[in-house]
């Protein structure tokens, strides 16, 4: 999965269903890759669908991984 561009408060909730929906579906493999190489700003509603994620992801046997944040200010220093 690819994110880009700025991830606000307005584009949490469609990265928040878009999590869900690769977590759960049935034959989802069990790591599920985020590349956020392309963001440029990750608010804290964005990073909260992140921590939701892993949380969701754990409760189904899955793990999330990052993959490229480029700086603290991409969600580099959540720990997420």
């Amino acid at each position: 999965m690819h994110v880009g561009g700025e991830m606000d408060i307005d584009r949490a909730p469609m990265l928040r269903h878009a999590l869900h929906a690769a977590i759960t579906r049935p034959g989802a493999p069990e790591e599920i890759v985020i590349d956020v190489s392309g963001l440029s700003f990750c608010d804290s509603a964005a990073l909260n669908a992140l921590i939701g994620a892993r949380h969701t992801a754990a409760a189904n046997s899955r793990r999330i991984t990052l993959r490229g944040p480029h700086s603290p200010s991409s969600c580099g220093c959540s720990g997420v």
